[in-house]
């Protein structure tokens, strides 16, 4: 009756920038968006980050990371990521509520409020934007905008980040307005977590479960 998620990074627990080709860095140059993701699973992560990134950077490229569970790295690598995230390579940072309070106590702050660790985190570092999720609600920093998500019944948790990132990487594409970027994000990943099959929506289903669903109700402490 548990949602488990057991992970193995396998060989790219020490993938490099290196291990790019020159088809790899073409398609990174020509790229509307390049993401760097699992950073907690690879032990060269920062390294990659560092190059991928700067590459992408210098040709305007968007660029997008998500740290994933921080808990299995050790301080050393959060010092590497801090100093990553004050150079202004990265646009996007996205986290759920846990990453993004641990991220926020790493730099000495102590915050228990998701919302808050992103506003002290936007304020100390070089990112153009944050982007929490969580079950209740989707937040991003530069605007200070919150959207609510939707209410369902869930069947599994497992890839419900994955799937929130695509909508947000695709709302970013569509340059969609903030609250509407955030909705299609919830709804990517509502619409994944809600089906009993564990399959991913598509664009007629997605569109089906917004016209069908309702917004949840919450209110912050």
């Amino acid at each position: 009756g548990a949602n488990i998620m057991l992970s193995d990074p396998g060989s790219l627990s020490n993938f490099g920038p290196e291990r790019l080709e020159d088809c790899d860095w073409k398609a990174i140059a020509n790229a509307d968006v390049v993401g760097v993701f699992n950073w907690n699973m690879n032990e060269r992560a920062n390294e990659l980050i560092m190059e991928v990134f700067t590459f992408a950077k210098e040709r305007g490229v968007k660029t997008y990371l998500d740290i994933g569970d921080p808990a299995v790295a050790p301080q050393r690598k959060f010092d590497g990521l801090l100093s990553i995230l004050r150079m202004g390579i990265v646009d996007v940072l996205s986290m759920n509520e846990w990453e993004v309070v641990k991220l926020c106590n790493s730099i000495g702050y102590s915050v228990d409020e998701p919302i808050e660790a992103a506003k002290a985190l936007y304020g100390a570092l070089a990112v153009g934007e944050i982007d929490v999720h969580t079950s209740e609600y989707s937040y991003s920093t530069r605007h200070d905008v919150l959207v609510p998500t939707f209410a369902i019944e869930v069947f599994h948790l497992t890839g419900a980040g994955d799937s929130w990132n695509a909508g947000n990487i695709l709302g970013y594409l569509l340059d969609l307005k903030v609250e509407e970027r955030l909705m299609l994000a919830n709804a990517t990943a509502g619409c994944y977590i809600s089906r009993p099959d564990g399959r991913h929506c598509n664009l007629s289903q997605l569109s089906e479960f917004i016209r069908s669903s309702r917004l949840r109700g919450f209110t912050l402490d």
